[in-house]
């Protein structure tokens, strides 16, 4: 009887770790009436990056594969933060920034220093239009650290995610590049 509750409970644990790859593989079926599926493929490269005198390893993403806004609402968030232009890229400030004080700087131009606190619900704190032809550097006061986004890259994609990591004392950060915007709300 024994033996037979435990193959019963790991047979279960296999069903609900199937369900979940099945939806993580193929999406979940609600999407709301604003957004639109967009899927490709997701490359996840591991970069050096100079942070404060030492090197430390940033999880660095390029994806497309998330829901996106309408096009139509996606042009109103970029007329809104002028960053039509071909050499305007949106800088996203998106999870896990809890009141740290962040600063932005492009050649020794501060562009933000600010305190962010992210939405719990949406995942968004604040965003920022950069020009993506020069480097732009965030730095974030509470663990000293610092990630460089590389003007390379950010020509190449439109919308550019940051979140935080604070598990990870020694990268705090996560950069994805994309061209797709997610709902920020």
């Amino acid at each position: 009887m024994r033996i037979q509750k435990i193959v019963l409970l790991l047979l279960t644990a296999l069903l609900f770790t199937q369900c979940d790859t099945v939806n993580n593989v193929f999406g979940s079926n609600n999407k709301s009436k604003k957004t639109t599926a967009s899927r490709s493929r997701t490359t996840t490269k591991r970069s050096s990056t100079t942070t404060s005198g030492s090197r430390a390893h940033y999880n660095i993403q390029y994806r497309d594969d998330f829901l996106s806004v309408s096009d139509r609402e996606k042009e109103k968030i970029l007329e809104e933060s002028k960053a039509t232009e071909e050499n305007y890229s949106l800088l996203i400030f998106t999870k896990n920034f809890k009141g740290e004080k962040i600063v932005v700087t492009s050649e020794d131009k501060r562009l933000f220093s600010g305190y962010l606190i992210s939405n719990v619900k949406t995942g968004y704190a604040d965003k920022l239009t950069i020009d993506n032809t020069k480097d732009v550097k965030v730095f974030e006061n509470l663990t000293k650290k610092d990630i460089m986004i590389d003007s390379k890259q950010a020509k190449k994609h439109k919308f550019i995610y940051l979140q935080k990591d604070n598990s990870n004392k020694e990268s705090p950060f996560v950069l994805v590049y994309s061209n797709t915007l997610r709902p920020l709300d």
